[in-house]
């Protein structure tokens, strides 16, 4: 692998806060995102969820490849990832921590 590389995603909104992601990989199908209810109908992840799914999945494959380097064969590999999203000290929703197990 390189010592950087980019990429590029594409966000198509479709109606409200439900948008279309296309990737950079023609392999990859699109991906349907949305806010939850109120603002959105939970079409698909929301950001919050995707983030989640981000920091699990990358944790989770550099735990594999660490075991690999050292010769383990570790039997399929379970994260959960929990979220917290609370109001900041302005109101403003955030995500305020995510938990991985």
């Amino acid at each position: 692998m390189p010592e950087s590389a980019s990429f590029t995603i594409h966000l198509e909104q479709e109606r409200d806060y439900r948008f279309r992601v296309a990737f950079d990989w023609d392999t990859v199908a699109r991906l349907t995102v949305d806010s939850g209810e109120p603002l959105g109908g939970a079409a698909g992840p929301d950001a919050e969820r995707l983030l989640a799914a981000a920091v699990g999945n990358c944790l989770t494959a550099s735990l594999l490849f660490c075991m690999r380097k050292f010769k383990q064969t570790p039997g399929p590999l379970r994260t959960r990832v929990t979220g917290t999203v609370g109001r900041n000290q302005n109101g403003r929703l955030r995500v305020q921590g995510l938990d991985v197990e």
